[in-house]
């Protein structure tokens, strides 16, 4: 059992990171970025390595229209609105990537197997394409309310991994309140409502907000399994295609976790209207016993 504590945050978490990992997981454990340089972020490009664990879900000749973070040598974790109704065959992920391609190859795509030449460097293992061999949609997801919006899926082959590969930290089942706090979400999602996508991975800073001002600013849809972040005054917010995507926190010894899932939000960057995500915390041990299970 491996125990962290949360940057600001008084009490002592522990979790049992064990029961996700395989013998494959590298020892120094989750959450782990080999590029650590700095940035002030804001709405801006990331650069290669900066979150190793984000996930490229693409369906069979389509662009890429979601994204998850990879959570264990086989598993990624989504939205579930992303995966619903979706047979496994005919998704595919991308890991350890930077800049991606609109679309997958139509002739010959191997899954498992580069086909673009989109790799971040020579760290990168060369086989970023990954087919899926099950998609898990949480039991008690309703797409009109978006309640239980959460979904694991299973990669078809377990990830190796590299620098640019990793895995990110599940929060604990019980956090305290992270209002006014400052998260990050990153993907390749429209830079504005109905926007283009961005070929390259973008990041933002938001604020997280108390769930009743949600609630007051959104008017519907918020429970105890919601947690709201966006920016108050500029446009700071996720977007189309980044939806499934992790919403992360650093904890003091600069492992990242991921405490929400990009679940839905009204248009994109409005400082009066936060983006909503899935609060992963309250999921917690529904994705280790899911991952258990399944591993």
């Amino acid at each position: 059992m491996a125990c962290i504590i949360l940057s600001n945050l008084l009490p002592l978490v522990c979790l049992f990171y064990f029961s996700i990992y395989s013998t494959a997981a590298k020892p120094d454990g989750c959450g782990i970025r080999a590029n650590t340089q700095t940035r002030i972020v804001g709405g801006e490009v990331s650069y290669p390595g900066k979150w190793p664990w984000m996930a490229a879900l693409y369906r069979s000749n389509t662009n890429q229209y979601c994204a998850g973070a990879l959570i264990s040598d086989r598993h990624v974790l989504t939205a579930a609105h992303c995966v619903s109704g979706v047979h496994p065959s005919k998704l595919h992920i991308r890991l350890g990537e930077f800049d991606i391609p609109g679309r997958l190859p139509t002739s010959s795509t191997q899954p498992n197997k580069s086909s673009s030449g989109t790799l971040l460097d020579e760290n990168s293992n060369g086989n970023n394409l990954y087919s899926v061999e099950k998609i898990i949609v949480h039991q008690q997801y309703e797409p009109r309310s978006h309640l239980h919006d959460i979904a694991i899926v299973r990669l078809g082959q377990a990830v190796l991994f590299s620098p640019v590969i990793q895995r990110i930290c599940l929060p604990p089942p019980s956090l305290p309140s992270l209002e006014d706090r400052t998260a990050i979400v990153a993907g390749w999602g429209t830079t504005a409502f109905l926007g283009t996508s961005s070929p390259s991975l973008r990041e933002v800073e938001v604020p997280i907000w108390n769930n009743q001002a949600c609630l007051q600013a959104i008017g519907k849809n918020v429970f105890n399994t919601t947690l709201c972040a966006g920016g108050r005054i500029k446009s700071a917010d996720a977007c189309q295609g980044d939806s499934g995507g992790p919403l992360m926190m650093p904890m003091v010894d600069d492992r990242w976790a991921a405490i929400g899932v990009v679940s839905w939000g009204i248009r994109c960057g409005e400082p009066t209207k936060p983006g909503l995500y899935t609060r992963t915390s309250h999921y917690t041990d529904w994705i280790l016993s899911t991952v258990q299970r399944t591993a």
